[in-house]
Formats: structure tokens, sequence, C-alpha cells
């Protein structure tokens, strides 16, 4: 009886993780047929749109993993190319999230890696209200002169931490846009008014960030992924893989939730039959 008992609470334990972590919306690119984004994906799980892509967004063979720590993940056969001096590159709107449901973070990560070019490029990778860029939280390459990621809110404020990156080598960046910035603590508590970055977790426990950066304004919702870059020379290339947004951290590093409760009920059915034939025989 006693162990019926502690193997129900087990599986209570697994489901209430699983609920915990919601997954909203992801792209591994790998169902895509080689050649430009634009217009690929489609309007479910999470995606409410297409992607919008500018000439230079390509999908491409060869994807991207990363493994450190207790986190990996395998990108699979293709990921995104980046190429071309757009502005403004890409953008997809998924589910809103925000003041109207009450949430008061959201997480959102990507693979990355520069292949070839200069470390003189500018890549924002935004959460946004809109197609617009004006409001958006960022992460990626912005200073435009060096090989380094920082964070910023909004087109014309950046952070001054920033984390050194080589060619050739995959980095997992994970951001997080929350309302613990200076707007949220006092005048306008709804606004998602902070950003941080962290550069390589190798836990699910994240710990501080590498990059913070709170901002005076903020956005009320946000239902926009993107991309503004600039200075992408001729013979620059970059490659995006495993775009996970959720509303929390182990929602986009994790399985996602149905993976994991299929793995909490085999491991505690599996449990009950050791158990079970370890009875039997005594």
């Amino acid at each position: 009886m006693k162990k019926k008992l502690v193997y129900t609470l087990l599986f209570i334990g697994f489901a209430a993780i699983c609920l915990q972590a919601e997954l909203i919306a992801s792209d591994d690119f790998n169902s895509y047929s080689i050649g430009e984004l634009n217009s690929k994906g489609t309007i479910s799980s999470g995606w409410q749109s297409t992607w919008s892509a500018a000439t230079g967004s390509n999908v491409v063979n060869g994807g991207l993993s990363y493994s450190g720590g207790d986190i990996s993940i395998n990108g699979g056969s293709q990921a995104l190319s980046i190429t071309g001096s757009n502005n403004y590159q890409l953008n997809r709107q998924f589910d809103t999230f925000g003041t109207s449901s009450g949430e008061d973070a959201i997480y959102f990560s990507f693979l990355f890696r520069q292949v070839s070019g200069t470390p003189a490029d500018f890549l924002n990778f935004t959460l946004d209200k809109d197609q617009d860029y004006e409001l958006g939280s960022g992460i990626g390459d912005l200073s435009g002169t060096q090989a380094e990621f920082s964070a910023r809110v909004k087109y014309t404020v950046q952070a001054s931490e920033t984390v050194s990156y080589t060619s050739s080598e995959t980095y997992l960046l994970v951001g997080r846009v929350s309302r613990d910035g200076d707007d949220g603590d006092r005048t306008h508590p709804l606004r998602f008014d902070q950003i941080e970055l962290w550069v390589n977790p190798t836990s699910s426990s994240l710990g501080t960030a590498d990059v913070i950066f709170d901002s005076s304004s903020g956005m009320n919702d946000i239902s926009y992924f993107g991309l503004r870059s600039a200075n992408i020379g001729s013979g620059d290339e970059y490659l995006i893989d495993e775009l996970r947004i959720g509303t929390d951290f182990s929602s986009i590093v994790i399985p996602e939730p149905s993976s994991l409760l299929l793995l909490g009920i085999g491991l505690v059915l599996a449990r009950m039959g050791v158990a079970r034939r370890i009875t039997t025989r005594s």
C-alpha cells in the first residue's frame, strides 16, 4: 500500500513539473524545403503566422547542436542561414503573451554560430509587440564592431555588459524578458521592461544572467519574434537553430511537457514492475 502511494506521488510530481513549463512556440527548421525562409511554416502549435523574411534568410543543410553540463540540444539536419544586409531580416507572430493573461516573464532561446565573416555586424534577435521593432527587447551581437553578445531594450538602448564569442563555435543563447525592471517596479507595473541574457548555460538552475538591463520603458504584450540586422557583408554568414519560446527556462531546454510526462510515466511503471518482481520472488 505504501509503495503504491509513493508511485502515485511520483506520478503527480512529474505531472506537476509538466504543467509548470509551457512551450509557447518553437521551430527547428527541419520540416522545410531547402531555400528561402519567407512564407514557410504553418499557423499551428503556438504560431499565428508563417515566416516573413527578406532575401538572405535561407533554410540550409546542417543543423546545430549544443551540449553543456546537463543541457543537450540536437538541432537535427537543417538550420537557418542569415546573410545579406537587410535591416528587417525576419519575423514571425506567436500566441500573445502578457497583460491579458497575467504573465510576468517570457523566455526564448536559440543556437547561434558565426560561420564566416568579420565581427562588424549587428544582429538583434527580439521579442516585440508587433513588427516595427520599436519597443522590442533583444539579445545578440549588438555592437556592430566586435564579436560579442549583449542585450537591449528598444533600438536605442543597450546594456554595457558583453560576452565575447568565437567564429565557428556554436552557442546557446537564452533571453528572459520580464516585468522586473525599473519601469515595472515604479510607474508602469504591467510593462515588460527588463532583458536578461545567458550565454551557454549548463544547468536548469540558471543563476545570475551574464547580461542584465533595466529599461525606463517597455511593452504590455509580446507576440512577435524577429531579427533586425545591419552591416552584414557579402562574405558574412550566421546559422540559427532550435528557436524556442516558453514561459520558463525548463520549457525551452527540456523535452516538451507531453514527452516529459511520458518519460515520468515510464519511469514509474518500470519501478513498479521491478518492485513487483522482487516481492514475488521473496
